[in-house]
């Protein structure tokens, strides 16, 4: 089966929330996903925290830029690296409910 969904995840200084995201997009009742994160040169946790989690989940990617590109332009980033279908953006303090992609991919059959 093909990769459906990436969730593209950009982060800078999330580690409050960050570990919880990961989790609510790991834990979907979907499973063919990969989660796409770039990093904007954080200076917090929050690369540690994705590199233990994708240690665990071979579906997490994790992507450091060279230089701060902003919001905006760190979705780009995280855009780029997706090989979905389809893509779902996601910010770094959102939590989703377990069957968001699999309602999300109910809407293109």
């Amino acid at each position: 089966m093909s990769l459906r969904v990436s969730v593209c995840l950009p982060v800078f200084n999330g580690q409050e929330f960050l570990e919880e995201a990961l989790n609510s997009i790991l834990n979907q009742t979907v499973s063919d996903i990969e989660v796409i994160v770039t990093d904007d040169c954080s200076s917090d946790a929050s690369a540690e925290i994705v590199r233990a989690i994708a240690e665990q989940d071979k579906r997490v990617r994790y992507w450091r830029n060279e230089t701060q590109l902003g919001l905006f332009a760190n979705y780009n980033q995280s855009f780029g690296h997706a090989q979905g279908r389809y893509i779902k953006p996601m910010a770094q303090d959102d939590i989703l409910m377990p069957d968001v992609l699999e309602k999300f991919l109910e809407q293109f059959q």
